[in-house]
């Protein structure tokens, strides 16, 4: 198959799967897939994973790949509370929540990593639209929740303070009274202490 063609109809998509080219091409020959990689056409995202090299990926691009490369799972914790301009430093990694096991995939341009969570606190996640494309992150209560309950090293006020969050913002929107109501729902002692530091931090 000529790369030219593969591309006319693939080219709508930002990431495709094997899969899906085995849906469209029953006989294809996986070996274009590397020949076209060493030619520079294709970049490999994880196994059975690409992009087209000319594919602009920008920030919620990177979200939407991470959301198909590994289902279920929603863009949270730093990625997600940088996107919301909660807290000040880009990070190197994009940051998801999944009911799988925990992975972590790299490739020659970006990091993704994914934290296993229990079924019950797979939740309150919303669909962004953009362009023609939709991505799945967590609200802003759940990212900052997410982010308490993997990061261990979170336990003082003086651990709070570090994280410079952005308390301005934060006062006009973060809701209380769901981050309390959804910190109930994992069953965890250690968080509600924290979710009380949260407040103490907003409103002492």
């Amino acid at each position: 198959m000529q790369f030219l063609n593969f591309k006319q109809q693939f080219n709508k998509y930002i990431v495709f799967s094997v899969k899906e080219i085995d849906k469209l091409y029953p006989n294809f020959n996986k070996m274009n897939l590397l020949t076209w990689q060493k030619k520079g056409y294709l970049h490999k995202i994880r196994n059975s994973w690409y992009c087209f090299s000319d594919t602009i990926i920008d920030e919620t691009r990177l979200f939407y790949i991470a959301n198909k490369i590994y289902q279920p799972s929603y863009v949270s914790l730093e990625t997600a509370l940088y996107y919301y301009g909660v807290i000040p430093e880009a990070v190197f990694s994009i940051n998801s929540v999944t009911t799988l096991k925990t992975k972590e995939f790299k490739n020659s341009q970006y990091l993704y990593t994914y934290r296993n969570i229990k079924t019950n606190c797979f939740f309150a996640y919303k669909f962004v639209q953009k362009e023609n494309y939709t991505f799945k992150i967590a609200e802003i209560e759940k990212a900052l929740l997410d982010l308490l309950y993997f990061r261990h090293s979170l336990k003082t006020f003086e651990d709070i303070i570090s994280l410079r969050l952005n308390k301005e913002l934060l006062l006009k929107e973060l809701n209380m009274q769901k981050l309390s109501d959804y910190a109930t729902l994992y069953n965890s002692k250690i968080l509600l202490k924290k979710v009380k530091i949260i407040n103490q931090f907003l409103y002492d």
